[in-house]
C-alpha cells in the first residue's frame, strides 16, 4: 500500500518558472519542425526528446506563438523532484490561463496529506476535463524528474487526458512512461534529434545572420556536416556569453572548423576556460566545464 504524502507547508512558487523563455533574434524559423509540431495536436502527448543544445526549448516556445490555444508552461528543475512540489508548479501553471480551474486538486493540495498518486492524478484529470475550453500544457527539462510518484502520476495523466488538453514533454531522454503503448495507439507525437538536426540550409541562414552574407552554400554545407547536423547552432544564441567575440573571431572559429570534419567546434559554454575567443576545436559540441577541459 502506499504511504501517505507529506504535503510540505509552504511552497513558494517562482513565476519565472511559469514563463516561456524568450527567442532570440537570432533564431531561425523552423517552418518544417513548426508544420510537424502542429500536425502533432491530434496525439495526446507530444514528445520533444533530444540531448542537449538541440534547440528543444527554443523550438517549442517558437511554436507555441505560432498556435492559436491557451498555453501553460512549467520549467521543471530538480527542486521540482517532490510530488507535492511538482502538483503546485502544475496548477500554478494551468492557472496562468485558466485562473479559476482545479479545484478538486486544490482541496487535495491543502490537506495534511496527500493521497495516492493515481488518485491525485484521478482529481486532476477531472478538472482539465472541465476546463472551459483547450489547452496546451508543456514541461521542460523533464528528465530532471526522478521521483516515482511523480511519474506514477503522469503515467495515468497521459492515458486519460482529455481530448482538448494536449501535453509537450521537452527532455533529454525519454520518460519511464508508456510511450510503446501510446504509440500504438496513436496518440504520441515525437521530435527526436534526427529531426531536430539542422540542414545546411538552416546552418547557412543562421551563420548569415551572424556573421554577414558572404557566407557559403559550401561552408554551411561542411559545418553542418562535421556539427551533428549544426547542433551548436542550436546552443550559440541561447548563451550568455554570445556577444563576446567579434564577428572576425567566429568567422575563423567556423571557417577553421569547416576543414576538419572529424570534429565539432567549441560550445559556448567552454568559452570561459578556453583560450579568450581563440579558434579551439571541442572533441565535441556538447563538452562541458571540467570535463573536456583541463
Amino acid at each position: 500500500m502506499t504511504e501517505p504524502t507529506v504535503v510540505h507547508p509552504a511552497v513558494p512558487v517562482l513565476e519565472t518558472k511559469l514563463r516561456r523563455p524568450t527567442v532570440s533574434s537570432l533564431h531561425v524559423a523552423r517552418q518544417r519542425l513548426l508544420v510537424q509540431l502542429t500536425a502533432s495536436l491530434e496525439h495526446r502527448l507530444i514528445l520533444v526528446s533530444a540531448p542537449a543544445g538541440y534547440g528543444k526549448t527554443a523550438l517549442v516556445s517558437r511554436w507555441l506563438d505560432t498556435v492559436d490555444r491557451p498555453c501553460a508552461w512549467f520549467s521543471v528543475d530538480e527542486h521540482d523532484d517532490d510530488l507535492a512540489t511538482f502538483l503546485i508548479y502544475l496548477a500554478a501553471a494551468i492557472r496562468t490561463v485558466a485562473q479559476d480551474a482545479l479545484g478538486a486538486l486544490e482541496l487535495l493540495l491543502s490537506a495534511p496529506t496527500l493521497p495516492a498518486p493515481h488518485r491525485l492524478a484521478d482529481t486532476l484529470l477531472q478538472d482539465l476535463a472541465a476546463l472551459p475550453g483547450p489547452l496546451i500544457l508543456a514541461l521542460d527539462d523533464y528528465h530532471t524528474v526522478n521521483a516515482p510518484e511523480i511519474h506514477a502520476l503522469m503515467v495515468r495523466l497521459v492515458e486519460r487526458l482529455p481530448a482538448h488538453v494536449h501535453l509537450v514533454l521537452i527532455t533529454r531522454a525519454d520518460p519511464p512512461l508508456p510511450l510503446d503503448r501510446l504509440r500504438g495507439r496513436q496518440e504520441l507525437g515525437e521530435l527526436r534529434a534526427a529531426n531536430l538536426r539542422f540542414s545546411a540550409a538552416e546552418t547557412r541562414l543562421l551563420l548569415q545572420r551572424m556573421l554577414g552574407p558572404e557566407i557559403t552554400a559550401e561552408t554551411a554545407a561542411l559545418l553542418e556536416e562535421s556539427t551533428e547536423g549544426g547542433r551548436w547552432v542550436c546552443t550559440w544564441p541561447r548563451s550568455p556569453y554570445a556577444t563576446a567575440p567579434t564577428r572576425q573571431t567566429l568567422r575563423a572559429t567556423l571557417l577553421s572548423t569547416a576543414t576538419r570534419p572529424s570534429r565539432s567546434i567549441c560550445s559556448p559554454r567552454c568559452w570561459r576556460v578556453c583560450p579568450p575567443y581563440s579558434a579551439t576545436v571541442c572533441c565535441r559540441a556538447h563538452c562541458s566545464i571540467g570535463s573536456a577541459h583541463p
